[in-house]
Protein backbone atom coordinates (compact mmCIF):
# COMPACT_ATOMS: atom_id res chain seq x y z
CA UNK A 1 0.00 0.00 0.00
CA UNK A 2 1.10 3.45 -0.69
CA UNK A 3 0.12 6.32 2.08
CA UNK A 4 -0.11 10.00 1.40
CA UNK A 5 1.81 12.35 3.46
CA UNK A 6 -0.71 15.19 3.24
CA UNK A 7 -3.64 14.07 2.97
CA UNK A 8 -3.38 10.07 4.69
CA UNK A 9 -5.30 8.13 2.07
CA UNK A 10 -4.02 5.24 0.78
CA UNK A 11 -3.98 3.71 -2.44
CA UNK A 12 -2.50 0.11 -4.09
CA UNK A 13 -0.51 1.07 -6.22
CA UNK A 14 2.00 4.14 -6.61
CA UNK A 15 1.51 7.73 -8.39
CA UNK A 16 3.20 11.02 -9.05
CA UNK A 17 0.23 12.98 -7.83
CA UNK A 18 -1.66 11.92 -4.85
CA UNK A 19 -5.75 10.82 -6.30
CA UNK A 20 -7.18 12.99 -3.76
CA UNK A 21 -5.44 15.99 -2.79
CA UNK A 22 -3.49 16.11 -5.93
CA UNK A 23 -0.31 16.51 -4.12
CA UNK A 24 2.90 15.71 -5.73
CA UNK A 25 5.35 13.36 -4.83
CA UNK A 26 3.80 12.50 -1.61
CA UNK A 27 2.92 8.47 -1.55
CA UNK A 28 5.08 6.62 -0.02
CA UNK A 29 5.00 2.76 0.65
CA UNK A 30 3.47 1.66 3.89
CA UNK A 31 4.67 -2.16 4.95
CA UNK A 32 2.51 -4.18 6.29
CA UNK A 33 3.72 -6.56 9.52
CA UNK A 34 2.87 -9.74 8.41
CA UNK A 35 1.22 -11.66 11.11
CA UNK A 36 2.26 -15.30 11.81
CA UNK A 37 -0.46 -16.97 12.65
CA UNK A 38 1.06 -19.71 15.32
CA UNK A 39 2.90 -16.97 17.07
CA UNK A 40 1.80 -13.63 16.82
CA UNK A 41 4.95 -12.33 16.15
CA UNK A 42 5.31 -9.25 13.95
CA UNK A 43 7.58 -9.46 11.90
CA UNK A 44 9.68 -6.31 10.34
CA UNK A 45 9.49 -5.54 6.49
CA UNK A 46 13.78 -5.75 5.35
CA UNK A 47 15.00 -3.14 3.65
CA UNK A 48 14.67 -4.02 -0.24
CA UNK A 49 16.36 -0.33 -1.83
CA UNK A 50 20.10 0.25 -1.71
CA UNK A 51 20.58 4.01 -2.00
CA UNK A 52 22.60 5.61 -3.96
CA UNK A 53 24.10 8.16 -2.29
CA UNK A 54 22.07 11.15 -4.52
CA UNK A 55 18.71 12.14 -2.96
CA UNK A 56 16.83 13.41 -6.08
CA UNK A 57 17.92 10.25 -7.81
CA UNK A 58 16.45 8.15 -4.90
CA UNK A 59 13.04 10.17 -4.82
CA UNK A 60 12.67 9.15 -8.45
CA UNK A 61 13.75 6.01 -7.61
CA UNK A 62 11.44 5.37 -4.70
CA UNK A 63 14.43 4.37 -1.85
CA UNK A 64 17.55 3.89 -4.80
CA UNK A 65 17.89 0.38 -6.70
CA UNK A 66 15.46 -2.18 -6.22
CA UNK A 67 17.13 -5.75 -4.79
CA UNK A 68 16.28 -8.36 -7.62
CA UNK A 69 15.61 -5.78 -10.42
CA UNK A 70 17.85 -5.54 -13.35
CA UNK A 71 17.91 -1.93 -14.57
CA UNK A 72 19.39 -0.93 -18.01
CA UNK A 73 21.35 2.47 -18.77
CA UNK A 74 22.68 3.79 -21.94
CA UNK A 75 23.65 7.03 -22.90
CA UNK A 76 26.10 8.40 -25.63
CA UNK A 77 30.08 8.28 -24.63
CA UNK A 78 31.06 10.80 -21.81
CA UNK A 79 27.81 11.28 -20.58
CA UNK A 80 28.52 9.92 -17.46
CA UNK A 81 27.60 6.22 -17.11
CA UNK A 82 30.71 5.05 -15.89
CA UNK A 83 31.08 8.12 -13.01
CA UNK A 84 27.99 7.51 -11.92
CA UNK A 85 28.26 4.07 -10.87
CA UNK A 86 31.44 4.48 -9.70
CA UNK A 87 30.15 6.93 -7.38
CA UNK A 88 27.07 4.87 -6.33
CA UNK A 89 29.64 1.91 -5.81
CA UNK A 90 31.50 3.72 -3.51
CA UNK A 91 28.94 4.67 -1.53
CA UNK A 92 26.94 1.35 -0.96
CA UNK A 93 30.42 0.30 0.20
CA UNK A 94 30.61 2.80 2.79
CA UNK A 95 27.70 1.56 4.43
CA UNK A 96 28.78 -1.68 4.62
CA UNK A 97 27.08 -3.27 1.40
CA UNK A 98 29.19 -5.71 -1.13
CA UNK A 99 29.93 -4.05 -4.53
CA UNK A 100 30.98 -6.25 -7.59
CA UNK A 101 32.19 -4.24 -10.48
CA UNK A 102 32.77 -5.74 -14.08
CA UNK A 103 34.62 -3.17 -16.03
CA UNK A 104 34.62 -4.81 -19.78
CA UNK A 105 35.37 -1.32 -20.89
CA UNK A 106 37.79 -0.13 -18.98
CA UNK A 107 41.20 -1.46 -17.93
CA UNK A 108 43.11 -1.70 -14.99
CA UNK A 109 44.83 1.44 -14.77
CA UNK A 110 42.03 3.53 -16.26
CA UNK A 111 39.72 2.46 -13.68
CA UNK A 112 42.62 3.24 -11.10
CA UNK A 113 42.41 6.57 -12.45
CA UNK A 114 39.02 7.67 -12.36
CA UNK A 115 38.51 6.31 -8.72
CA UNK A 116 42.06 8.49 -8.19
CA UNK A 117 40.28 11.28 -9.75
CA UNK A 118 36.94 10.93 -8.05
CA UNK A 119 38.34 10.67 -4.64
CA UNK A 120 37.42 7.07 -4.18
CA UNK A 121 40.61 5.56 -3.07
CA UNK A 122 39.18 3.73 0.46
CA UNK A 123 35.96 2.58 0.08
CA UNK A 124 35.95 0.67 -3.46
CA UNK A 125 33.78 -1.65 -5.25
CA UNK A 126 35.27 -5.39 -6.24
CA UNK A 127 36.39 -4.95 -9.91
CA UNK A 128 36.58 -7.51 -12.48
CA UNK A 129 38.10 -7.04 -15.20
CA UNK A 130 39.01 -10.34 -17.38
CA UNK A 131 35.92 -11.06 -19.35
CA UNK A 132 35.74 -15.03 -19.74
CA UNK A 133 32.89 -17.58 -19.78
CA UNK A 134 31.61 -18.01 -15.98
CA UNK A 135 33.35 -14.70 -14.79
CA UNK A 136 29.82 -13.25 -13.64
CA UNK A 137 28.63 -16.00 -11.98
CA UNK A 138 31.78 -17.35 -10.26
CA UNK A 139 32.62 -13.64 -8.75
CA UNK A 140 29.12 -13.52 -7.44
CA UNK A 141 29.22 -16.69 -6.07
CA UNK A 142 32.79 -15.71 -4.02
CA UNK A 143 31.28 -12.23 -3.06
CA UNK A 144 27.56 -12.81 -2.18
CA UNK A 145 26.93 -8.84 -3.28
CA UNK A 146 23.94 -6.52 -2.81
CA UNK A 147 25.09 -4.41 -5.83
CA UNK A 148 26.27 -5.54 -9.24
CA UNK A 149 27.55 -3.38 -12.23
CA UNK A 150 28.11 -4.90 -15.43
CA UNK A 151 29.75 -2.20 -17.75
CA UNK A 152 29.06 -2.82 -20.51
CA UNK A 153 26.19 -5.71 -21.79
CA UNK A 154 27.60 -4.89 -25.48
CA UNK A 155 31.35 -5.55 -24.50
CA UNK A 156 30.74 -8.66 -22.36
CA UNK A 157 28.53 -10.22 -25.19
CA UNK A 158 30.60 -8.39 -28.33
CA UNK A 159 27.63 -7.25 -30.22
CA UNK A 160 25.82 -10.09 -30.97
CA UNK A 161 21.98 -9.40 -30.70
CA UNK A 162 20.49 -13.08 -30.26
CA UNK A 163 23.05 -13.61 -27.58
CA UNK A 164 22.59 -10.06 -25.82
CA UNK A 165 19.34 -10.95 -25.02
CA UNK A 166 19.96 -14.42 -23.99
CA UNK A 167 22.71 -13.54 -21.67
CA UNK A 168 20.89 -10.48 -20.06
CA UNK A 169 17.62 -12.97 -19.49
CA UNK A 170 20.37 -15.59 -17.28
CA UNK A 171 21.96 -12.70 -15.61
CA UNK A 172 18.29 -11.75 -14.54
CA UNK A 173 17.51 -14.94 -13.15
CA UNK A 174 20.46 -14.69 -11.13
CA UNK A 175 19.63 -11.60 -10.01
CA UNK A 176 16.50 -12.90 -8.73
CA UNK A 177 18.06 -15.86 -7.39
CA UNK A 178 20.93 -13.97 -5.43
CA UNK A 179 18.81 -10.93 -4.37
CA UNK A 180 21.32 -8.53 -5.83
CA UNK A 181 20.54 -5.18 -8.04
CA UNK A 182 21.98 -5.21 -11.21
CA UNK A 183 22.89 -2.31 -13.04
CA UNK A 184 23.58 -3.15 -16.84
CA UNK A 185 25.43 -0.31 -18.76
CA UNK A 186 24.32 -0.05 -22.42
CA UNK A 187 26.15 1.22 -25.47
CA UNK A 188 24.19 4.10 -27.49
CA UNK A 189 23.07 4.30 -31.26
CA UNK A 190 25.28 6.46 -33.45
CA UNK A 191 22.31 8.30 -34.51
CA UNK A 192 21.73 8.49 -30.47
CA UNK A 193 18.15 7.05 -30.60
CA UNK A 194 18.41 4.39 -28.50
CA UNK A 195 20.79 1.64 -27.46
CA UNK A 196 22.94 -0.92 -29.61
CA UNK A 197 21.79 -4.56 -29.30
CA UNK A 198 18.52 -6.90 -29.55
CA UNK A 199 15.11 -5.13 -29.03
CA UNK A 200 14.15 -7.40 -26.15
CA UNK A 201 16.43 -5.69 -23.74
CA UNK A 202 13.51 -3.13 -23.25
CA UNK A 203 11.24 -6.56 -22.61
CA UNK A 204 13.37 -8.28 -20.41
CA UNK A 205 14.87 -5.83 -17.84
CA UNK A 206 12.86 -4.31 -14.82
CA UNK A 207 13.97 -0.27 -15.66
CA UNK A 208 15.27 1.22 -18.71
CA UNK A 209 16.85 4.76 -17.92
CA UNK A 210 18.45 7.17 -20.06
CA UNK A 211 21.43 9.62 -19.47
CA UNK A 212 21.75 12.20 -21.40
CA UNK A 213 23.87 15.87 -21.48
CA UNK A 214 22.18 19.07 -20.84
CA UNK A 215 22.79 22.11 -22.89
CA UNK A 216 25.10 23.68 -20.15
CA UNK A 217 27.13 20.33 -19.42
CA UNK A 218 24.37 18.83 -17.02
CA UNK A 219 24.05 15.34 -17.11
CA UNK A 220 20.59 14.14 -16.78
CA UNK A 221 18.74 10.53 -15.90
CA UNK A 222 15.39 11.19 -17.74
CA UNK A 223 12.51 9.41 -15.97
CA UNK A 224 12.20 5.71 -16.66
CA UNK A 225 10.97 5.04 -20.12
CA UNK A 226 9.90 1.48 -18.41
CA UNK A 227 10.07 1.59 -14.60
CA UNK A 228 8.49 -1.92 -12.91
CA UNK A 229 9.17 -0.25 -9.25
CA UNK A 230 6.88 2.55 -9.25
CA UNK A 231 6.16 3.54 -12.49
CA UNK A 232 6.92 6.85 -12.13
CA UNK A 233 7.94 8.17 -15.72
CA UNK A 234 7.31 12.08 -15.06
CA UNK A 235 10.77 12.77 -13.32
CA UNK A 236 13.78 13.61 -14.07
CA UNK A 237 17.25 14.22 -11.84
CA UNK A 238 20.51 16.43 -12.34
CA UNK A 239 24.16 16.85 -12.23
CA UNK A 240 27.05 18.66 -12.56
CA UNK A 241 29.89 17.56 -14.36
CA UNK A 242 32.92 18.24 -11.78
CA UNK A 243 36.84 17.14 -12.15
CA UNK A 244 35.84 15.02 -9.00
CA UNK A 245 33.00 13.41 -10.43
CA UNK A 246 29.23 13.90 -10.53
CA UNK A 247 27.49 16.35 -8.20
CA UNK A 248 23.46 16.84 -7.92
CA UNK A 249 21.84 19.88 -8.61
CA UNK A 250 18.28 21.35 -8.52
CA UNK A 251 16.63 21.45 -11.91
CA UNK A 252 16.34 24.93 -11.21
CA UNK A 253 20.29 25.34 -11.33
CA UNK A 254 20.02 24.32 -15.17
CA UNK A 255 19.07 25.38 -18.75
CA UNK A 256 16.44 23.68 -18.56
CA UNK A 257 14.08 25.96 -17.01
CA UNK A 258 14.19 30.19 -17.15
CA UNK A 259 17.09 31.20 -15.09
CA UNK A 260 15.05 34.38 -14.17
CA UNK A 261 13.09 34.51 -10.96
CA UNK A 262 11.17 37.59 -11.96
CA UNK A 263 7.57 37.76 -12.38
CA UNK A 264 7.57 38.98 -16.17
CA UNK A 265 10.42 39.93 -18.16
CA UNK A 266 11.05 41.02 -21.33
CA UNK A 267 12.29 39.03 -24.94
CA UNK A 268 12.08 35.38 -22.63
CA UNK A 269 9.88 32.65 -23.58
CA UNK A 270 9.66 28.95 -22.90
CA UNK A 271 8.79 26.18 -24.37
CA UNK A 272 8.01 22.09 -24.03
CA UNK A 273 10.41 20.19 -26.46
CA UNK A 274 10.97 16.94 -26.98
CA UNK A 275 14.58 14.80 -27.59
CA UNK A 276 14.00 11.20 -28.23
CA UNK A 277 11.03 9.72 -25.64
CA UNK A 278 11.74 12.88 -23.23
CA UNK A 279 9.61 16.34 -23.10
CA UNK A 280 11.73 19.15 -21.34
CA UNK A 281 10.85 22.45 -21.05
CA UNK A 282 13.52 25.27 -22.76
CA UNK A 283 13.63 28.87 -23.07
CA UNK A 284 13.85 31.65 -25.85
CA UNK A 285 15.79 34.34 -25.30
CA UNK A 286 15.82 37.37 -27.67
CA UNK A 287 18.39 40.40 -28.10
CA UNK A 288 18.82 43.84 -29.72
CA UNK A 289 21.59 44.69 -30.89
CA UNK A 290 21.84 48.99 -31.43
CA UNK A 291 25.73 49.25 -32.04
CA UNK A 292 25.52 48.04 -35.40
CA UNK A 293 24.56 50.30 -38.69
CA UNK A 294 21.87 48.17 -38.49
CA UNK A 295 19.73 47.13 -35.71
CA UNK A 296 19.52 43.60 -35.37
CA UNK A 297 17.42 41.28 -33.40
CA UNK A 298 19.09 37.81 -32.46
CA UNK A 299 17.14 34.72 -31.53
CA UNK A 300 19.14 32.27 -29.64
CA UNK A 301 18.81 28.74 -31.29
CA UNK A 302 17.07 29.32 -34.92
CA UNK A 303 19.04 29.17 -38.21
CA UNK A 304 19.43 31.87 -41.34
CA UNK A 305 16.34 30.59 -43.14
CA UNK A 306 13.94 30.49 -40.61
CA UNK A 307 15.51 33.49 -39.02
CA UNK A 308 14.09 35.52 -42.13
CA UNK A 309 10.60 33.82 -42.29
CA UNK A 310 9.90 34.64 -39.09
CA UNK A 311 11.26 38.50 -39.32
CA UNK A 312 9.00 38.58 -42.85
CA UNK A 313 5.91 36.96 -40.40
CA UNK A 314 6.70 39.56 -37.96
CA UNK A 315 6.43 42.88 -40.42
CA UNK A 316 3.73 41.34 -42.72
CA UNK A 317 1.54 40.74 -38.91
CA UNK A 318 2.45 43.84 -36.80
CA UNK A 319 2.60 47.52 -38.59
CA UNK A 320 4.64 48.52 -35.10
CA UNK A 321 7.38 46.45 -35.95
CA UNK A 322 10.09 48.17 -37.71
CA UNK A 323 11.26 47.41 -40.65
CA UNK A 324 14.60 48.36 -40.55
CA UNK A 325 15.43 45.51 -37.88
CA UNK A 326 17.60 42.30 -39.43
CA UNK A 327 17.57 39.24 -37.35
CA UNK A 328 20.52 37.32 -36.45
CA UNK A 329 20.45 33.70 -36.04
CA UNK A 330 23.08 30.56 -35.65
CA UNK A 331 25.00 29.04 -37.86
CA UNK A 332 23.17 25.66 -37.18
CA UNK A 333 19.12 25.41 -36.22
CA UNK A 334 18.33 23.89 -32.94
CA UNK A 335 14.84 24.64 -32.40
CA UNK A 336 12.25 22.84 -34.26
CA UNK A 337 9.05 23.72 -35.40
CA UNK A 338 7.28 23.42 -31.92
CA UNK A 339 9.14 26.43 -30.82
CA UNK A 340 8.35 29.28 -33.56
CA UNK A 341 5.34 30.52 -31.41
CA UNK A 342 8.05 30.27 -28.73
CA UNK A 343 10.47 32.89 -30.89
CA UNK A 344 8.26 34.75 -32.09
CA UNK A 345 6.53 36.03 -28.68
CA UNK A 346 10.07 36.42 -27.73
CA UNK A 347 10.47 38.71 -30.50
CA UNK A 348 7.59 41.17 -30.19
CA UNK A 349 8.00 41.19 -26.05
CA UNK A 350 11.26 42.83 -26.81
CA UNK A 351 10.30 44.77 -30.13
CA UNK A 352 7.35 46.44 -28.24
CA UNK A 353 9.05 46.10 -24.89
CA UNK A 354 6.11 44.13 -22.85
CA UNK A 355 6.97 42.09 -20.58
CA UNK A 356 6.02 38.33 -20.45
CA UNK A 357 4.64 36.08 -17.93
CA UNK A 358 7.90 34.10 -16.36
CA UNK A 359 4.80 31.06 -15.31
CA UNK A 360 3.67 30.23 -19.05
CA UNK A 361 5.05 28.46 -21.92
CA UNK A 362 4.45 28.82 -25.30
CA UNK A 363 4.03 25.54 -27.85
CA UNK A 364 3.10 25.42 -31.93
CA UNK A 365 4.57 26.32 -35.17
CA UNK A 366 3.45 29.29 -36.84
CA UNK A 367 2.67 29.63 -40.93
CA UNK A 368 3.56 32.61 -43.08
CA UNK A 369 -0.14 34.19 -42.20
CA UNK A 370 0.36 34.09 -38.13
CA UNK A 371 -2.12 31.02 -38.16
CA UNK A 372 -0.60 28.79 -35.11
CA UNK A 373 -0.30 24.82 -36.46
CA UNK A 374 -0.16 22.00 -33.97
CA UNK A 375 2.30 20.22 -32.30
CA UNK A 376 2.28 16.66 -31.58
CA UNK A 377 2.61 15.11 -27.85
CA UNK A 378 0.93 18.22 -26.41
CA UNK A 379 -0.68 16.32 -23.38
CA UNK A 380 2.64 14.78 -23.07
CA UNK A 381 4.06 18.32 -23.31
CA UNK A 382 1.09 20.29 -20.96
CA UNK A 383 1.78 17.44 -18.33
CA UNK A 384 5.60 18.41 -18.23
CA UNK A 385 5.15 21.71 -17.99
CA UNK A 386 2.34 21.36 -15.34
CA UNK A 387 4.37 19.10 -13.28
CA UNK A 388 7.54 21.74 -13.26
CA UNK A 389 4.66 24.52 -11.42
CA UNK A 390 4.00 26.54 -15.03
CA UNK A 391 0.64 28.37 -14.42
CA UNK A 392 -0.40 28.90 -18.36
CA UNK A 393 0.53 26.35 -21.43
CA UNK A 394 -0.55 28.25 -24.56
CA UNK A 395 -1.02 26.61 -28.24
CA UNK A 396 -2.83 26.09 -30.90
CA UNK A 397 -6.64 23.86 -31.36
CA UNK A 398 -5.97 20.32 -30.12
CA UNK A 399 -6.39 17.77 -33.24
CA UNK A 400 -8.63 15.75 -31.95
CA UNK A 401 -10.05 14.65 -28.21
CA UNK A 402 -7.72 15.94 -25.70
CA UNK A 403 -7.70 14.63 -21.61
CA UNK A 404 -5.39 17.43 -20.34
CA UNK A 405 -6.45 21.25 -21.44
CA UNK A 406 -3.98 24.09 -22.44
CA UNK A 407 -5.12 28.03 -23.72
CA UNK A 408 -6.25 27.71 -27.25
CA UNK A 409 -5.47 30.21 -29.94
CA UNK A 410 -5.91 30.47 -33.79
CA UNK A 411 -3.49 33.30 -34.83
CA UNK A 412 -0.39 34.91 -33.70
CA UNK A 413 -2.29 38.12 -33.02
CA UNK A 414 -4.91 36.56 -31.03
CA UNK A 415 -2.07 35.52 -28.54
CA UNK A 416 -0.57 38.99 -28.77
CA UNK A 417 -3.72 40.21 -27.77
CA UNK A 418 -4.46 37.91 -24.84
CA UNK A 419 -0.75 39.17 -23.69
CA UNK A 420 -1.34 42.91 -24.15
CA UNK A 421 1.34 43.11 -26.43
Amino acid sequence: MFCCKKCGEQFPIWSRFCPVCSAEKTLEKKYLAIDKIKTGELVSPELIHLPSGFPFFDLIFFGGFLQSFVYFIHAEKGAGKTTFLLQVGAFLVSIGKSVVFFSFDEDVEGTKKKCLQYGLTTKQPVFIFENRPSVVEHTIGKYKPDFVVVDSLQSFVQYEAGEIAKVLSHLKKEAQTQKYALVVIGEERKDRKGYLGSTNIGHIVDVLVEMKKGPDDEVIISTPQKNRDTDDRTSRCFFRRTPSGLIEIQESETGYLPRHREKAIIGLAAFVTQENTVFFVDEITAAIDRNTKKTSLTIAGIGQARAKNLLAVLQDSFASINAGITLRANRTEKLTSDAELACMVAALSLLLEKPLPIETVFVGGVDNLGCLLPSYGMEQRVKRAKALGYKKIIGPKAIGSQIVMWEEYETLDDVRKMLSL
